[in-house]
């Protein structure tokens, strides 16, 4: 019995060491894409203002 788990374990262990490849198969995918973002639009008064009251906040919370 013990004859046959020794070559059950020899031949799995033998069997899964076989073709092993130097590096994963390179796959075309969505990665190698390019996307553009798009344009950056100014801020209007209003939300620069707002962004301005809202950062002057934060500094003043954060640095007391």
């Amino acid at each position: 019995m013990k004859k046959y788990l020794f070559f059950a374990t020899v031949t799995l262990i033998l069997a899964g060491c076989s073709n092993i490849e130097p590096e994963p198969p390179r796959k075309e995918g969505s990665m190698n894409k390019e996307y553009k973002l798009p344009d950056p639009t100014p801020l209007t008064a209003d939300q620069r203002e707002e962004y301005n009251n809202r950062n002057a906040e934060y500094r003043n919370n954060v640095n007391e």
